[in-house]
């Protein structure tokens, strides 16, 4: 028979790898868990660390292995419960996930570990409803303050559930104006529409500077290395207006480089991406560090940030300084609040003179319009019919295919009110999220309004899609947040938009296009003009008429769809960007 080890061995060799765990010395952590394996290999207390280890390796598949025979061990053990869900998570398997949290909580109802990362997979999976109750739970329990007060507040907002809109902007604003950490930024700019409480947002989130490393003096007459940087390489909305672009760089003053990231994106599109690029680097599997590194072995003498604060952000690669010159483009619409982004690209009408105060970037100010847009985009040749989209044969139509969060009760009011003048008409909205979907029907119908005359579009091929626009009368903007493909979208299909201009850089950008594109008219300052303004081209075709063939005729030629004109602009303030550097000048408005 043999003889088992003391007990106080293994609870000694466990208190060891838990203090050098705790010290981040992993590597001497896993060889105390593997010794106490070696003397009881079905011990839950060190199949579990042992996986949790793993698990921050990135070996998720290992880690669920590990925590789950901690589990078998001992089903009662909350901990290990509450990890095999962050496995599985990481392994994306989101409902089995849930499944292990609420095993978690089962065993330790106040599981705060447990509470928060059920509330994150529920984002997984699009049940915002059940993560905004966990993430309130989960607030209460957070002693460390790890979590953004605000979560919650942006939960709601994604499903349009309104019901404490009030106490949510509140909750969101003086979270961030006491230094907490917000929630998803992007929500946060549909929000508050404040340019100052934005910028105060990205300094926020934005990681510490690191050591500054040292770069070769840069020479004005070299072709300029230009790195652009993103994890959304593929069908995306930011690709869908930038692959042109970036396909037109001049290689004679420029070479490209892509560092890409995020989930693999395959199809035409990526092709297009990786084409456009002298070099192609798929970057997940380093940390942000190695990628500044990678980059400056590269040379690179500017980046381009094409995530900001978006889902697939990683500024701690910019944080670690990839190029001497960094530079916020296209994705995210305000300031990031860091000193390692140099500049932003805009245009007049989305950063007005006299705004330069709400950005830590300099503000390059292209002419036009700061947004490029690829014409290659085609349209389905045989779009499908009102009756298919569920659309009435006769009655007007306003459509806004905006994601849901970027509705605001106010603005939805209004529409209300103008289904309400306009007999007959609907309301076309993209089918994004089905709780958000069944909130918009509750609130058409508290405000009057048959829930039937909002009409829900499901998602479809971009030609299609495309395609569709044909089958509406007029798109009406959200406020706050505007659409920004979205209205491109609108606009290449010849669906004239109705916005209502705010203040930050995400409220003007329909305005930059529509001014753009000779259409300033559809511009409104208030919303008393917004609401009149659309009613106003709804009830005369003449007027409607006279606005599509406006853009009809400047299609082609409008700034928005000006894309040679807009790549030899941004290409001019890009060589004025490292002709400063090589000077060794610093950013200046440009």
């Amino acid at each position: 028979m043999t003889s088992q080890p003391p007990s106080g061995d293994i609870m000694g060799l466990l208190a060891e790898g838990a203090a050098l765990h705790r010290a981040g010395r992993l590597d001497e952590a896993g060889a105390r868990y593997a010794r106490v394996l070696e003397l009881r290999p079905g011990n839950a207390d060190a199949l579990h660390l042992a996986g949790v280890i793993a698990l921050q390796r990135g070996d998720a598949a290992r880690a669920a292995e590990l925590i789950g025979r901690a589990v078998a061990a001992n089903p009662g053990f909350a901990d290990a419960q509450a990890n095999l869900g962050n496995a599985l998570r990481a392994l994306g398997r989101p409902e089995a996930a849930v499944q292990a949290y609420d095993r978690a909580m089962a065993l330790q109802p106040a599981h705060f570990s447990a509470l928060a990362h059920r509330a994150a997979t529920r984002r997984d999976l699009g049940d915002f409803a059940g993560a905004a109750k966990d993430a309130e739970a989960a607030l209460a329990f957070d002693r460390d303050g790890v979590l953004p007060p605000g979560q919650p507040a942006a939960d709601r907002a994604r499903i349009c559930d309104w019901t404490r809109r009030k106490a949510d902007i509140a909750a969101v604003r003086s979270s961030i104006e006491a230094g907490r950490m917000p929630p998803s930024a992007l929500v946060v700019l549909a929000l508050i529409d404040d340019p100052a409480l934005q910028r105060r947002m990205g300094a926020l989130l934005a990681p510490p500077s690191l050591p500054s490393p040292l770069f070769p003096a840069g020479e004005t007459g070299a072709i300029i290395r230009l790195g652009v940087f993103s994890g959304e390489c593929g069908d995306t909305a930011v690709w869908r207006l930038a692959v042109e672009a970036i396909e037109r760089i001049d290689p004679a003053r420029f070479e490209l480089v892509c560092f890409g990231w995020g989930p693999p994106r395959e199809g035409p599109m990526r092709s297009r991406i990786e084409a456009s690029f002298a070099r192609f680097h798929e970057v997940g599997g380093l940390d942000d560090g190695a990628v500044a590194a990678l980059a400056r072995s590269e040379g690179i003498d500017i980046a381009l940030d094409m995530a900001g604060y978006t889902r697939w952000a990683r500024p701690g690669i910019f944080a670690a300084r990839a190029a001497p010159v960094q530079v916020n483009w296209l994705a995210y619409p305000a300031s990031m609040g860091a000193p390692w982004t140099d500049y932003i690209v805009a245009d007049e009408a989305v950063v007005p003179r006299g705004s330069d105060e709400f950005f830590t970037e300099a503000v390059v100010r292209l002419p036009g319009c700061f947004q490029p847009n690829d014409r290659q985009r085609t349209m389905a040749d045989a779009p499908m019919s009102r009756a298919e989209a569920g659309l009435p044969h006769d009655g007007f139509v306003f459509a806004c295919f905006n994601q849901p969060y970027k509705i605001s009760p106010e603005l939805f009011e209004i529409w209300m009110q103008l289904l309400g003048a306009l007999p007959g008409s609907v309301l076309w909205l993209i089918d994004a999220l089905p709780q958000a979907s069944a909130n918009l029907r509750s609130a058409a119908r508290a405000a009057g309004i048959a829930a039937d005359r909002l009409v829900f579009a499901p998602p479809l091929p971009l030609d299609q899609h495309l395609a569709r626009h044909r089958l509406a009368d007029l798109a009406l903007d959200t406020a706050g947040y505007n659409g920004h493909t979205t209205t491109s979208d609108a606009l290449w299909a010849g669906l004239p938009v109705v916005t209502l201009a705010g203040r930050s850089f995400a409220a003007r950008v329909a305005a930059s296009l529509l001014e753009g594109c000779g259409l300033g008219e559809l511009v409104a300052e208030t919303p008393d003009s917004y609401a009149s303004t659309a009613l106003g081209l709804a009830r005369s075709a003449r007027r409607l008429d006279a606005a599509k063939a406006k853009l009809a005729d400047s299609r082609q030629s409008a700034a928005p769809f000006d894309t040679p004109g807009h790549v030899r602009a941004l290409q001019d303030a890009l060589a004025e960007m490292h002709r400063r550097r090589c000077a060794g000048l610093p950013p200046q408005g440009i």
